[in-house]
């Protein structure tokens, strides 16, 4: 079991409940689509729901192995749209789309979500995770991403709001996590046959 700070809120293995609805100040809002952060090279801002054939085509069988295995479709990304949309709803920050910024090509997805397992509390804990399309990995993208959404999302909830989480074996994510500023704090088993590797910003 993980051990946490004494300082910080528990963010382990309590009920799971529900956070408090909300309306996200950025992103999309009456058809328009307003940008969440610029970096370098990339933008951020709300998927369109025309992103989904592209959205589908970044979900190969490479990009998702340590994401459940399953190739995304028009209508699995059409779903990941909705409940990006639904979670800025009710946390003010989301899982934006990344484009990059001199094409505005949709390479991937960065930013926030509830936590989707047991033994995190879904009341506190923000997750903040990221998947780029493999052309465009071992680029710096992801950490550029992520550095970006973290500043978003610290502009709303305190530091130690955030997690991480990966596959073990998933080292490419891990040091995303290293460059952004977080730490291991642990391993885990839960229901999966590998356990997770858990990530904190403080």
């Amino acid at each position: 079991m993980l051990a946490t700070p004494s300082d910080t809120p528990d963010l382990w293995a309590a009920p799971i409940g529900r956070l408090p609805l909300g309306t996200g100040p950025h992103g999309y809002r009456h058809g328009v689509i307003q940008a969440v952060a610029v970096t370098e090279r990339l933008v951020l801002e709300s998927f369109r729901q025309d992103d989904a054939p592209a959205l589908a085509r970044l979900g190969t069988p490479e990009v998702v192995r340590y994401l459940g295995g399953v190739p995304w479709t028009v209508a699995s990304a059409e779903e990941s749209i909705n409940l990006w949309r639904a979670i800025e709803e009710r946390l003010g920050i989301t899982t934006w789309a990344v484009r990059l910024r001199q094409s505005s090509e949709l390479i991937g997805s960065c930013g926030f979500a509830g936590t989707n397992v047991a033994w995190l509390r879904f009341d506190v804990v923000i997750e903040i995770g990221w998947t780029l399309g493999q052309a465009w990995w071992g680029q710096g993208l992801a950490t550029e991403a992520a550095r970006a959404a973290l500043d978003r999302g610290l502009a709303a909830y305190p530091p130690e709001r955030f997690l991480a989480k990966c596959h073990p074996e998933n080292l490419a994510s891990e040091r995303v996590m290293v460059r952004v500023g977080m730490r291991r704090v642990g391993l885990v088993q839960g229901v999966w046959p590998a356990p997770t590797v858990v990530y904190r910003l403080v």
